[in-house]
């Protein structure tokens, strides 16, 4: 004879037996992804092929600037009882939601507008941050880079002096790109060029 449950589901959640557990979640299953997402008005990008979401807006960027292990995994990876795998398609996109939408913005416009990035330091810790958690590892260096920078500004002219004396130089590289493997006389300077 089948056995009835008996009670409310909040004496349920008091149990502790794992098939108590299935048998909730199958009757109020979490929504994802949820009925109704929003399209960011910004960054749906024409053809998108790659799908985030963070609490109900859908961001459609494309697959190629986010190229690292960690979105390599999920995008080839179909789950069972599924077509596409998660974040190929709208309807089934990358949850984004353990992350703050500022950090995901700022990392979006990282991104797509590397040169004309700026931001605070604070931003810049919590993109290191998520650029750990998500492997890309020029964000890592590109945010080192930038802390060091925004450190040395609030140092006193007098502390700025006697780092630049003791600090190792970097040579600019981009002038040795434009031209070629001729040689140049370059100059050294504290500011190491993104490539």
């Amino acid at each position: 004879m089948p056995t009835q449950f008996r009670g409310s589901i909040s004496d349920f959640h008091l149990s502790s037996s794992s098939s108590l557990t299935i048998f909730i979640q199958k009757l109020y299953p979490s929504l994802y992804p949820p009925l109704a997402l929003i399209n960011h008005p910004s960054w749906f990008l024409d053809n998108a092929d790659l799908f985030l979401s963070h609490n109900e807006i859908l961001f459609g960027l494309h697959q190629d600037m986010f190229l690292s292990p960690y979105f390599s995994s999920i995008l080839q990876t179909i789950e069972p009882g599924q077509m596409a795998a998660r974040g190929t398609t709208p309807t089934f996109p990358i949850s984004c939601n353990d992350i703050s939408q500022t950090t995901l913005l700022s990392f979006i416009l990282l991104r797509y507008h590397p040169r004309m990035f700026t931001t605070t330091r604070d931003n810049w810790l919590a993109i290191r941050s998520l650029a750990l958690q998500w492997g890309f590892t020029q964000v890592i260096i590109r945010s080192l880079h930038e802390l060091k920078h925004l450190d040395r500004l609030r140092l006193s002219p007098l502390q700025r002096q006697s780092l630049s004396l003791t600090s190792p130089h970097f040579v600019n590289t981009s002038h040795l790109q434009q031209t070629g493997e001729r040689h140049v006389q370059t100059t050294l300077t504290e500011d190491v060029e993104e490539n």
